[in-house]
């Protein structure tokens, strides 16, 4: 493991003014961990507020590395394979007689595992392995499906993958008193999801498996969003998440493609592009959307080609809609032909959608499934360069939300983005 600082000097306090972390106090923190999988770069983000830095367990060596660190610095480690993570165990990967496998335990309607696919180990309570019972939710890997047994892998999604972890002090101050209280295992936490979005030893993932796209309302698309919905679905904090991802990955300026476009189309404020072109499935919603220069409405789970001119963006966007089509790499592989080489397509999703219409594999997924499924479609596009998957959580909701009293955490961030190949 190694260590090394960096500080942002315009975000640090100074003099009588300054926030330190210290072993006795309580630490707001922002984590970052960084690491590389096969096809691509992935940043998994989570913030953390009073954090107990006597009584919390964190990563090996980060308690000492941010002692007498301020507001605004970042302390980074790096973790060889098996050092924040356990390495790979060859005993937890076995063969599954099919005969054991029992959907019904996770509430799962396949009766059948899917290649690569993450499945929660209490459908596994039959197989007698120790400390597996039915109410068990912690995910296992498919890695292999025969005619009478599958091959399922216990260990750990990061197992065997160098990881980077940063921390950075959004604020700290002093404990009032230590009177007991629960320890938070930040270890788990920061781990927990992280690697399920990888291919299994470089093989695509069968999420298209036995009507994956089946969708609980299968009536024409234009009937059923011929409502306008003048709503944003996502809460404001996950919206300012989204606005300053599209700021750091969207050019200056130029053209913009916003597919599947709405009421609103997020791009960031001030920013001034020469045409944004929304694609959608409500006329009314898209007038209403000031940031378009142009309004197409159609339906892409019927015609998946584009009515735009080969290489004619230089960016493309598509937020909290891609759960909702049929025929998505398709879509994936027409937007890369739309536009300009190195150009990126982001997308950008939640854990909010519309039911009637989501597709059946994405209700099914682990959240970080999910981000292994947006990104199998950009690898099956095949048109797609310098991949990237992100993710966000732990930010209070706003207080004013509508969803307030369901959850105290503001909506969750996802994203996968790529650039068109030359």
């Amino acid at each position: 493991m190694s260590t090394d600082f960096m500080l942002d000097p315009g975000a640090a306090a100074s003099g009588a003014d300054q926030q330190i972390v210290s072993e006795d106090g309580l630490a707001d923190l922002e984590f970052e961990l960084n690491w590389v999988g096969p096809d691509a770069r992935h940043v998994d983000r989570r913030r953390a507020f009073g954090v107990n830095m006597w009584r919390d367990f964190l990563p090996p060596g980060l308690d000492a590395a941010l002692f007498g660190r301020t507001v605004g610095e970042t302390v980074s480690l790096e973790f060889a394979p098996g050092a924040l993570v356990e390495d790979r165990r060859a005993t937890l990967a076995r063969e599954i007689p099919l005969a054991s496998f029992d959907p019904p335990a996770a509430g799962l309607a396949d009766p059948r595992p899917a290649r690569g696919r993450f499945l929660p180990q209490g459908v596994l309570h039959k197989a007698g392995i120790a400390g597996v019972h039915s109410s068990n939710r912690r995910p296992f890997r498919v890695l292999d499906v025969g005619a009478n047994a599958f091959a399922a892998d216990l260990n750990h999604p990061l197992a065997g993958t160098r990881l980077r972890l940063s921390a950075k002090v959004l604020g700290a101050r002093k404990k009032r008193s230590e009177v007991g209280g629960r320890s938070r295992d930040l270890i788990a936490d920061l781990t927990d999801g992280p690697g399920i979005q990888m291919r299994a030893g470089g093989a695509p993932t069968d999420f298209f498996a036995r009507g994956w796209s089946a969708r609980a309302v299968e009536d024409d698309d234009a009937v059923f969003y011929a409502v306008p919905r003048m709503v944003v679905h996502l809460d404001r904090r996950a919206l300012e998440t989204i606005r300053d991802l599209y700021a750091d990955l969207l050019p200056r300026a130029g053209a913009v493609l916003d597919l599947m476009s709405s009421v609103e189309s997020h791009l960031p404020e001030g920013r001034k592009f020469d045409r944004v072109a929304g694609l959608g499935l409500n006329r009314q919603e898209l007038d209403n959307n000031p940031a378009l220069t142009e309004r197409i409405v159609q339906d892409l789970n019927t015609t998946s080609v584009l009515p735009f001119a080969d290489a004619s963006f230089d960016a493309a966007l598509c937020t909290a809609s891609i759960e909702y089509l049929t025929q998505p790499v398709d879509v994936v592989r027409d937007v890369a032909r739309v536009l300009k080489p190195d150009a990126p397509f982001v997308v950008t999703f939640s854990n909010r959608w519309f039911p009637p219409k989501a597709i059946r594999v994405w209700k099914d997924m682990h959240p970080w499934e999910r981000l292994g499924y947006v990104l199998e479609l950009f690898l099956r596009s095949e048109a797609f360069t310098d991949l990237h998957t992100f993710s966000l959580m732990g930010d209070p909701r706003p207080a004013d939300d509508a969803h307030i009293r369901e959850t105290d955490l503001s909506d969750p961030v996802f994203a996968v983005w790529g650039r068109r190949k030359a």
